[in-house]
């Protein structure tokens, strides 16, 4: 087998490498629903960066890479990664804790690199958001206020099915229909809500994930979108302007 390595290297994933060399390359990994190995398989010809993947548990994760990126700083962690709940039960931080720092950016920001760079993690935070001001921010409760909007703009039910935040699991289904009820919804709302929106979506041949797409004449600096992409599937939703705009 070629060699394969994880980057940045942690603990809390597992490489199985089913690679071969070979003078063709289509090299791919992909992880197993809820596993936390990577399979990497196909012939390898070229140096190569595989990925992104989605992880299991991204707070165990990151847990793992800090202790990593810790160790080759010569900062030794002792102990297990684990998961625990911090604050007191009143929500209260304990005695024995110190907060080193506190930072906050306006909603816009994380809109905009949810929307500009299709970044996953921004939009499982703004769905936890959604769910937190109805009390503890989880999926769970995300999909309960994005369900709840739904009803208010008027999708059917049957025309929406909410996983997760950023689109990548394959238990999402969302008809074009129900993507098209949303986006005029917020096209005619007035309050700046359009405005907003739009300038958070990447622009053909301007920004974002449409900066190398769409960059005629006709559609460059007219189209506002976000992408999507699973294995498979591609998409796009957002706002273009006709030739008399």
């Amino acid at each position: 087998p070629a060699e394969v390595s994880l980057f940045p290297g942690n603990a809390a994933l597992q490489i199985v490498n089913k690679t071969v060399s070979g003078a063709k390359h289509t090299a791919t990994v992909t992880r197993p629903k809820d596993g936390n190995s990577l399979i990497a398989s196909g012939t390898v010809a070229k140096e190569d960066l595989l990925g992104p993947v989605t992880v299991a548990d991204p707070g165990i994760y990151f847990g793992h890479v800090l202790k990593t990126v810790l160790a080759t700083e010569g900062i030794r962690v002792v102990g297990k990664v684990v998961r625990e709940q911090v604050r007191n039960a009143d929500g209260s931080i304990p005695g024995n804790c110190h907060i080193v720092a506190v930072h906050k950016a306006p909603l816009r920001d994380a809109l905009s690199r949810a929307g500009k760079q299709s970044l996953g993690m921004m939009a499982e935070g703004l769905i936890k958001a959604l769910g937190g001001r109805q009390g503890v921010g989880s999926w769970t409760s995300g999909r309960k206020a994005i369900e709840g909007y739904f009803s208010v703009v008027g999708v059917p039910a049957d025309q929406a099915v909410i996983e997760d935040g950023s689109g990548l699991s394959r238990g999402n289904r969302l008809s074009p229909a129900a993507s098209t009820q949303v986006l005029h919804h917020i096209f005619v709302g007035g309050g700046g809500e359009f405005e907003l929106l739009r300038d958070c979506l990447s622009s053909a041949g301007g920004e974002g994930t449409l900066e190398k797409r769409m960059r005629g004449s006709d559609t460059k600096g007219r189209v506002f979108a976000k992408t999507g992409y699973i294995k498979g599937v591609c998409t796009l939703a957002g706002y273009a302007h006709t030739a008399s705009d």
